[in-house]
């Protein structure tokens, strides 16, 4: 859950390899978790293909804040809330 003050600003992602996203900015072709990203490992074939790869899933209180049949894990949604006013922010809590 990440409902305390000191989360304002940091949103919770996931990833195979440290940065995630960060590290596409550097040129790495690393990318934060969601379910169309095949696992390093090579497991789960053909997830990426249907979108079917395990991905966390990302809630504002009890509302889940992806498209289930768009396999979006919320995480579009998630992480630019982290940005909105502090007032505004903490009126909710968010967990994944």
């Amino acid at each position: 859950v990440q409902e305390h003050i000191s989360n304002w600003m940091h949103p919770i992602g996931f990833a195979y390899y440290p940065d995630g996203a960060h590290a596409e900015t550097r040129g790495k072709p690393f990318t934060e978790l969601e379910f169309g990203e095949k696992p390093p490992s090579g497991g789960d074939d053909g997830c990426d293909e249907f979108k079917s790869c395990q991905s966390p899933q990302y809630y504002r209180g009890t509302k889940y804040l992806g498209i289930r049949n768009d396999s979006s894990s919320g995480l579009n949604v998630y992480e630019p809330e982290f940005k909105y006013p502090q007032a505004t922010w903490v009126q909710s809590k968010y967990n994944v």
